[in-house]
Formats: C-alpha cells, sequence, structure tokens
C-alpha cells in the first residue's frame, strides 16, 4: 500500500475518515503556524516527486505539502505524534518496519485509474490531473533464468509464494531495526 497514513485515533477527531472529503472540514486539525489556516500533509521529500502536492490542488483540499527530510524523518513526525497523540497525515506505504511498533490507516481516495494521471477532463476536477488515489505498488520477482532446470522445486514454490504485509513487518524491522542478518532473519 502507498498513500495517505493517519493514527488511527485522528478517525475521532475528523469524523468521516477514512473517506478524503472529510478532510475538506477538518483540516484545521492538521494545521501548524506554518501553513494555518491550511493544514500539513507531511509528504515525501522533494526529489521523489510531488503527487501529495498534485492531489491536493486536483481535489481542493485545504492543505499545504510540506516535503520531509526523507524516510528517517518520516518515521520520527509520524511515531513522535502517535506518542503524544498528536494528529499527523504524511505520504508513506507498506509493508515497512516502522509498522511493527505503530499503527496507522490509510485515506480513502477515489479509485486510481491511469487516465487520471494522463487527462485532466478524467475525474472530479476537469482542470488537472491527480484526482484521484495512488496507483498500488507492483511486487515483481525476478530470479536466475536457469533456476527453474537447476532447482524446479524452489522454482514452483517461489512461483507460487505470496507474503502478507504482516509477516514481512517484523522481518524488516528485524533486519533494518534491530541490524540482525537478513539470512537468519529469512531462516527463522
Amino acid at each position: 500500500a502507498e498513500g495517505w497514513l493517519y493514527p488511527d485515533y485522528v478517525e475521532a477527531q475528523c469524523p468521516g475518515l477514512p473517506n478524503w472529503e472529510a478532510l475538506k472540514k477538518c483540516a484545521d486539525l492538521f494545521a501548524t503556524t506554518d501553513t494555518s489556516p491550511d493544514g500539513r500533509f507531511l509528504d515525501y521529500p522533494a526529489d521523489w516527486g510531488d503527487r501529495g502536492a498534485k492531489m491536493i490542488k486536483a481535489l481542493g483540499l485545504p492543505f499545504q505539502s510540506v516535503p520531509s527530510g526523507g524516510e528517517g524523518n518520516l518515521i520520527a513526525e509520524y511515531k513522535a505524534a502517535v506518542a503524544k497523540k498528536e494528529p499527523i497525515i504524511m505520504m508513506f506505504w507498506a509493508p515497512h518496519a516502522m509498522f511493527a511498533d505503530v499503527t496507522g490507516k490509510w485515506v480513502q481516495f477515489p479509485k486510481f485509474e491511469q487516465t487520471c494521471y494522463d487527462d485532466p477532463k478524467w475525474g472530479l476536477n476537469p482542470n488537472e490531473t491527480h484526482d484521484c488515489g495512488l496507483a498500488a505498488a507492483r511486487t515483481q520477482k525476478f530470479g536466475w533464468p536457469g533456476m527453474k532446470d537447476k532447482w524446479p522445486t524452489a522454482y514452483r514454490f517461489l512461483k507460487n509464494y505470496k507474503i502478507s504485509n504482516e509477516t514481512q513487518i517484523p522481518m524488516m524491522k528485524a533486519v533494518d531495526v534491530d541490524g540482525k542478518k537478513l539470512e537468519d532473519v529469512v531462516k527463522a
């Protein structure tokens, strides 16, 4: 998943979430002295793209996109907000090791279609692109072409292998946060 993440408790403060239209009525909940009266949307770093800012404009949301300092900054700000039970909304993705320690929910936007990004006339705003949610992340598996012949059982297993976020997240934390060796985590 990739999208706009907020802590679970924010739903009580912003009735109507996870529907994106609820954000129009409670943007002040996320406002800071720098963005007021607009809400602050903690976005990916500027060099990761500007989809968040484009969505804000296209959907007429009273928010300002504030680029983060990177993955570590996003995690630190989210965890700090959760620890203080403060509202925060930001662009993020899952699976991620952060979710071993905190939870969150995703804003639900109009369904993504590529035309939404290519044709302003498609969607809610006939003058802008990006008036929809984000494309679903694609995960691809790669392997050595000779694997099929050398290790046919492993090849058949990997061809049909699926792993859930719930399974990946503790493994990611063990490697990325706890410093365990990847080989040991996978073996366990």
